[in-house]
């Protein structure tokens, strides 16, 4: 088999996939989304368009160029054993298909978008209820865990939210052509009723500096790919404008 033959017809056109691109996007629900203080955008071909339109907006796109580190969740199939018609051999049957929880990495920005975006999560799912008329408020800095207040689990429609996650890969037909500068969706993927159930620790220390990342593990019911976004979008385009 020639080289030729390899690139045309198992690489393809546009070569190998690249790791370092994709979208990633919350789409919370009304009380969810005020919680946290972000909205989605489902595609990356919109954020020329969208980006500054809204804060929340902005927020949510933010989050997916800070997002350093996203898994595609996998699946694991549970089976049973059947007594075949041929003595001495068991066949195997599926019965289950289960769903592995994912995890994201996020870079800190100067604001702590992530950090806050998470914690404020966290506190929407375990509101703070007030019991007597106490002047403190659980975001008061005097406020102390006492009797006054107490949390109660928030609805689970209310706290839950899908996340899309689009992998992205450069539109290049011709080498020598403007096509090269553009990407396209290939594989999209919705998660459906997700949210983190781990935060990592944030660790700080005196050493050298590093970028300060936070890690989060999400819970979800379950996964299915979905038609990816319109291709040809120029790069200049998707990163122009965004200020972290």
């Amino acid at each position: 088999m020639k080289i030729n033959d390899i690139l045309t017809n198992i690489v393809g056109p546009g070569g190998i996939a690249s790791s370092n691109r994709y979208h990633v996007s919350f789409l919370p629900g009304e009380a969810l989304k005020n919680a946290i203080g972000v909205a989605g955008v489902q595609s990356p071909t919109v954020y020329e368009k969208e980006f500054n339109s809204n804060e929340l907006i902005n927020n949510g796109i933010k989050l997916s160029f800070l997002c350093d580190e996203v898994n595609i969740p996998g699946y694991s199939v549970s089976t049973g054993d059947l007594k075949g018609y041929v003595p001495g051999i068991n066949a195997r049957y599926a019965h289950t298909k289960t769903f592995r929880e994912f995890s994201m990495t996020f870079l800190m920005d100067r604001d702590h978008l992530p950090l806050k975006f998470l914690q404020s999560w966290g506190e929407h799912m375990f509101p703070y209820q007030q019991i007597s008329g106490s002047d403190e408020t659980p975001n008061s800095a005097n406020f102390s865990a006492n009797h006054d207040y107490y949390m109660l689990t928030n609805y689970y429609d209310d706290y839950t939210c899908d996340i899309f996650i689009e992998k992205i890969e450069s539109d290049n037909k011709d080498m020598n052509s403007n096509s090269y500068y553009t990407t396209k969706g290939v594989s999209k993927y919705r998660i459906y009723k997700a949210f983190p159930y781990i935060v990592n620790d944030l660790t700080l220390s005196n050493g050298p500096n590093q970028p300060l990342k936070v890690q989060a593990s999400f819970y979800f019911e379950h996964v299915r790919e979905i038609a990816p976004s319109t291709p040809g979008v120029p790069l200049d385009e998707i990163f122009r404008g965004i200020q972290l």
